[in-house]
């Protein structure tokens, strides 16, 4: 049950970032509404995990630069002349922070790390083909 679930998180997790770059970056919110979806569906099985298994949360120097960009661009937000653009953005930073902290707590096991490694490689290279493309 364990590989499934790894796997279907892992999936999630694949279709979020190809969903969030192909879709014209997300720059309107009916393009970024899969992804938002997406990272509500990865957040519902990330904290599923955490209630079955009591899993101590793993620290690293990075969380904080994390954090302190949304609380900036949280702040930039509140202080916005355009109130409407600058929403957008705050939820795109916050969909990526949670999507890093997610990474971060759940894809532990050097096989996880191989799958997301694997998966953004190939998002590259399929970009730059289609840069070439273009």
């Amino acid at each position: 049950m364990t590989k499934l679930y790894d796997g279907a998180m892992i999936a999630i997790m694949a279709l979020l970032v190809f969903g969030a770059v192909l879709a014209l970056g997300g720059v309107t919110p009916e393009l970024l509404a899969p992804s938002f979806f997406l990272g509500l569906l990865l957040s519902i099985l990330a904290v599923g995990r955490s209630i079955v298994r009591a899993r101590a949360f793993k620290e690293s120097p990075l969380h904080w630069p994390v954090l302190l960009f949304l609380a900036y661009s949280l702040a930039r937000y509140l202080t916005s002349p355009i109130e409407y653009e600058g929403r957008i953005e705050v939820f795109q930073i916050a969909l990526c922070a949670i999507v890093y902290f997610i990474c971060a707590n759940e894809f532990r096991t050097p096989g996880h790390r191989k799958a997301l490694v694997f998966m953004l490689a190939g998002l590259a290279v399929f970009e730059a083909m289609y840069g070439l493309w273009q």
